[in-house]
């Protein structure tokens, strides 16, 4: 069973309340949301796409945003850290799309 705990930021409730789950727009309603591939991610410089799911579409977001941030001329910026771990990511759950995008 789905479990998710309801926590409070800035005083707003994040998470789904026990017994909420099978309401409109729950996570029960949400199945494969995750695992569908409808972002569209393209690589700057080759001009090559590739189909995301909602989860390596993030990830993707992050490693090329690290790459624009971090300081080219410090291989120890804590940035590249992000780059490196992005990249790993990619070739451990989609290497189809870390060939297209980031290599």
């Amino acid at each position: 069973m789905f479990t998710k705990k309801v926590m409070q930021f800035h005083s707003k409730q994040i998470g789904t309340p026990p017994g909420d789950h099978n309401k409109p727009g729950g996570p029960a309603n949400m199945k494969g949301h995750m695992t569908q591939r409808i972002h569209k991610a393209t690589n700057p410089f080759s001009k090559q796409s590739e189909m995301l799911t909602a989860e390596e579409y993030a990830m993707w977001k992050a490693v090329m945003k690290a790459n624009e941030t971090a300081d080219p001329n410090n291989g120890d910026d804590p940035t590249w850290d992000i780059v490196r771990k992005g990249i790993t990511w990619f070739q451990k759950h989609n290497i189809k799309a870390y060939m297209t995008l980031l290599d």
